[in-house]
């Protein structure tokens, strides 16, 4: 990295993806998709900024909610706040409906483990 895009806090597309521990192939399809703004390009070369790390923390911290790709672009690029929340709203719903799920799947697999009826 050049000194003058060090003291503007540019990154490189490596740089960036290496700083969260992702491949640069994520970042890309995550600009295809409308999830990461696309960057500045200086000769060719994309540049990060700051702005650009927080995207990334928000997208990260929104898939470990499990959110998908196509929901987190739908809940950053609206500006309505009650639609975002009417957005995320269906998706505590979704959780919670695949919660009861694999709550109830846990309960079949204990009842199984003690199950009395085993072949030797």
């Amino acid at each position: 990295m050049r000194s003058s895009e060090k003291e503007r806090g540019e990154l490189s597309i490596g740089d960036l993806a290496a700083e969260y521990g992702l491949a640069p192939h994520v970042l890309r399809h995550w600009e295809e998709v409308g999830v990461l703004i696309p960057a500045r390009r200086q000769g060719g070369r994309r540049r990060y900024t700051e702005e650009h790390r927080c995207r990334v923390e928000v997208v990260l911290r929104a898939q470990r909610a499990g959110m998908s790709l196509a929901r987190i672009r739908e809940v950053l690029d609206n500006p309505d706040p009650a639609e975002r929340r009417a957005i995320l709203t269906a998706h505590l719903a979704d959780l919670e409906e695949r919660m009861t799920l694999l709550c109830e799947a846990r309960e079949i697999v204990e009842q199984e483990m003690v199950c009395r009826h085993e072949q030797p």
